[in-house]
């Protein structure tokens, strides 16, 4: 449990930090115009909720990273609602920004707006979510969304160890996939299916619910409570009765999130169903941590905010992007240009893809912290010196308001309660941009014998020296 807590806490943070791999070049051709150079300027970015975590870490890195470029940036946020989304697009233009980054709400209603960017000539980049139906796309930065889909269903594979050639066992799986008006939720849902279908085809995975259509299984909007209600009737039709569910093959973390509540509270078996997901959300994440979650591709939306604020710089000074752009940045994690894989019904349309990892319970401490930019980081954890509630908000107040850099909170009651403090008179904003890991839901704590502390650059989690604990026992240290 002590670990669980202490890995769950530096998450969030870290998780948002990773970067990986090597690069990879594939040059291909580039649409014929690129806008004319401009010096600065202003971004938009349109992004479609703030109800999923996913998309307030996207538009948090994209406003930083443009901004850190000397670009001023107008980020809107939608509600998820696509007519609200058209609305929010038309006041960018009249606001005159130089370029559009859009995550579409519902990637078929922005043809209409997206012509009047044309007409200004306003390059419109389609981020993570192709959008459909329009010339006006110049670009499209996303990860590569059917490996999404070939990883879950590759890891359902490995798993159970399935072989074509034996089909004495037999396991009975449910999908559940994500939006419609999502064009990538058919990449995750087809890439996953495509992996299973042999099995399927063989009888050796089996599908109570006989639901194995996109439409049948697709999750209106991403929404958890959707997910949830779903699956609950589902275990309430098809496996009351004592039918055992081995696999729930959820497309990303929302949707996992629910099925995974409607079998905590629903399913009547004692076995441990396999439950895929994607994004790497706090939630999920402790999930995983407690077994309750077996996997999600984590895709590194910082490398993803990378690429899309180097491509647009390009553009907006006067050059034409393609796969040349990859090296001349130099990122260090996997990207390939691709001008084949993606068409919008205008046309195939430019790509930069990045590629996902598969997180588990066994290399989520490898993938999401060690591997980790721990320099980036900020552990600020209680000493003697500030151990009561009035000097730990006074010292947390300054290395908050001072840092430059994200911070994590580990420490004692007191320590924590004026961190807390802190937060709240900094405003949710400023405290989700330096203290994500404690933010947004409730500060965690740490058990009282255990703290955080960085030591050359490696994470550390040690046991407090048996005086201290021995002095926290006699009341010495208030907790």
């Amino acid at each position: 449990m002590k670990k669980v807590l202490i890995l769950v806490l530096v998450l969030a943070m870290a998780l948002a930090l990773v970067a990986c791999g090597t690069t990879k070049t594939e040059t291909s051709t580039a649409p014929e115009e690129s806008a004319a150079a401009v010096t600065g300027g202003k971004i938009g970015v349109a992004m479609p909720t703030k109800s999923l975590e996913r998309w307030n870490r996207d538009g948090s890195f994209l406003e930083k990273s443009f901004q850190e470029k000397g670009y001023e940036v107008e980020l809107v946020y939608s509600d998820n609602d696509a007519t609200k989304q058209v609305a929010d697009i038309e006041n960018l233009i009249a606001d005159k920004v130089n370029l559009l980054v859009i995550v579409a709400v519902d990637g078929e209603s922005l043809s209409t707006v997206l012509q009047a960017a044309s007409d200004a000539k306003i390059p419109v980049i389609s981020y993570d979510r192709l959008i459909m139906n329009t010339d006006a796309i110049a670009y499209y930065v996303s990860f590569d969304n059917y490996t999404v889909g070939t990883l879950q269903g590759q890891y359902v594979v490995d798993t159970l160890k399935l072989d074509l050639k034996d089909t004495s066992k037999s396991y009975n799986i449910e999908f559940t996939a994500g939006d419609p008006a999502d064009n990538n939720a058919g990449f995750f849902f087809n890439g996953a299916f495509d992996v299973l279908k042999p099995y399927i085809d063989a009888g050796i995975l089996k599908v109570p619910s006989g639901q194995m259509k996109f439409e049948e299984v697709a999750t209106a909007q991403w929404k958890t409570e959707n997910a949830l209600n779903r699956m609950q009737n589902i275990l309430a039709s098809y496996y009351a009765g004592g039918t055992q569910l081995d696999i729930a093959l959820c497309s990303n973390d929302s949707t996992a999130l629910g099925v995974t509540q409607a079998i905590g509270s629903d399913y009547k078996g004692t076995n441990t169903v396999i439950i895929t997901g994607q994004d790497g959300d706090e939630a999920n994440l402790a999930n995983i941590v407690d077994g309750k979650q077996s996997m999600t591709v984590y895709k590194a939306v910082a490398n993803e905010a990378v690429v899309t604020v180097d491509l647009a710089d390009a553009i907006l000074k006067g050059e034409t992007p393609d796969g040349s752009l990859i090296e001349k940045a130099g990122w260090t994690f996997d990207c390939t240009y691709d001008t084949e894989s993606y068409d919008n019904n205008t046309g195939k349309i430019p790509s930069y893809l990045l590629v996902p990892t598969v997180v588990t319970k066994d290399n989520i401490q490898k993938e999401l912290v060690e591997e980790s930019l721990l320099d980036d980081i900020r552990f600020v954890t209680d000493t003697p010196r500030i151990c009561n509630s009035f000097a730990a908000t006074e010292e947390m107040g300054r290395m908050i308001r001072e840092a430059r850099h994200p911070v994590i909170v580990a420490g004692h009651g007191c320590f924590l309660a004026g961190a807390q403090t802190v937060l709240q008179k900094l405003g949710e904003r400023h405290a989700i941009r330096v203290a994500r890991a404690v933010t947004g839901r409730k500060l965690q704590r740490i058990p009282k014998n255990e703290t955080l502390s960085v030591v050359d650059g490696k994470l550390r989690h040690a046991l407090l020296p048996q005086g201290e604990q021995d002095a926290e026992q006699r009341g010495d240290s208030p907790g």
